[in-house]
């Protein structure tokens, strides 16, 4: 016994300090003006639309902080079947990418970094990019598969965001529109004042007429 323990314990260090590093990455094509879907990326608050842990997990809460939508925000998970853990805003180039840095805590610990990001094709139509990196520790590196486990997650929320964002596209294609030439190079509007240089818009839902007024 006792020289099965003195094989056993320079094994289990050795297992211990094997890591790997992963990628994983997924894309999509939207039909859909790039802003619509980049307000679905951008604010966390949003990711209950399409998020497929959201989707799939009942028992999940989220709770959130810092201003969403902008650097440093993040939002703290809960759940009886995905565990717990933290996502936060690191990096924002408007219209284009968001980086964010995810914290695992439940049920095993680790880190990661990764992206979502938009491109305009020759088409009009976006592709979308989502991935993200990190390293596995342990005894756990020796058979868990990143791509295996998250890749189906990432595919499936995709193509929320697809569904949604071209629900909404449509929506919005779907309007009467009234444009309203103005003389003046400021104006008021919903609390708001907007230079010369923008075009303000309203939707009244009553008629679905959305009201463009141009300076």
């Amino acid at each position: 016994m006792k020289e099965l323990m003195l094989l056993l314990i320079p094994l289990f260090f050795l297992l211990s300090s094997c890591k790997k590093e992963y990628a994983v990455e997924r894309s999509i094509i939207i039909d859909a003006p790039q802003e619509v879907i980049w307000q679905q990326v951008k604010h966390f608050k949003n990711w209950s639309a399409w998020s497929p842990w959201y989707a799939k997990d009942s028992t999940m809460t989220w709770t959130f902080s810092g201003t969403d939508g902008e650097l440093e925000s993040a939002y703290t998970w809960t759940s009886e079947e995905s565990g717990s853990g933290e996502m936060s805003n690191t990096g924002i180039t408007e219209g284009e990418e968001l980086l964010y840095h995810t914290h695992f805590l439940e049920p095993w610990e680790s880190e990661s970094d990764g992206y979502i990001r938009l491109t305009r094709l020759h088409d009009g139509k976006i592709e979308v990019k989502w991935g993200f990196s990190g390293e596995i520790k342990g005894i756990a590196s020796l058979f868990l598969n990143m791509d295996k486990i998250v890749g189906p997650d990432f595919e499936v929320g995709l193509a929320l965001l697809k569904t949604y964002a071209e629900k909404e596209a449509k929506k919005v294609a779907e309007l009467n529109i009234e444009v309203i030439e103005l003389p003046e190079h400021h104006f008021f509007l919903s609390s708001v004042i907007i230079a010369g240089a923008y075009t303000a818009f309203f939707v009244d839902k009553k008629s679905s007429l959305l009201k463009v007024f141009k300076p």
